[in-house]
């Protein structure tokens, strides 16, 4: 009986809880009192019951890191930093996810940037046309400009540039 034990805590020190539980019951079948059998074999079963959960809570957060990069792949940054977060709750730590974050802050930030500039050349293109529809042209000529130095590859400030230009030649020949 006693090897017997000697083996189960083996097997307990090796994490080899199944055989464990396995030597444990011999030893119980020996002595249905044996309170470190009946300690061990708990002890067991309970660190089984917790590789069993480790497993699943990690299949789980694989899970959630694939779709988080099919998402990011897709440039969704918004779902896939949720589904990061996620995961992340689910295991801590952990490279990829951090990096992944890391690489949405940087995409978040930067889109919100560019939306910033474009609701800035929006408002100048507004007031650029009030100017316009009152004949001031330099007035709208400036607010052009400043547009355009906001974004230097934009077409249509460069063409409504040009048409005030235009318009403020016409309108001084006239005058």
């Amino acid at each position: 009986m006693n090897s017997l034990l000697a083996d189960a805590e083996t097997a307990m020190q090796e994490k080899n809880f199944e055989t464990a539980v396995t030597k444990f019951d011999e030893v119980l079948s020996l002595d249905d009192t044996n309170t470190d059998a009946i300690e061990g074999k708990a002890n067991a079963l309970e660190a089984i019951e917790k590789e069993k959960k480790a497993a699943e809570q990690q299949s789980e957060f694989d899970d959630l890191v694939a779709k988080a990069d099919k998402s990011f792949d897709n440039g969704e940054w918004k779902l896939a930093k949720d589904q990061y977060e996620s995961a992340q709750e689910l295991i801590g730590d952990n490279n990829h996810v951090n990096q992944r974050l890391n690489e949405i802050e940087n995409k978040l930030k930067a889109l919100n940037e560019k939306e910033a500039i474009a609701e800035q050349i929006e408002t100048l293109k507004k007031q650029a046309a009030d100017h316009e529809s009152k004949d001031q042209w330099e007035s709208a000529i400036a607010k052009y400009e400043e547009a355009l130095q906001l974004d230097e590859e934009n077409q249509e400030i460069k063409d409504l540039l040009t048409a005030a230009q235009d318009s403020l030649d016409q309108w001084k020949s006239e005058q």
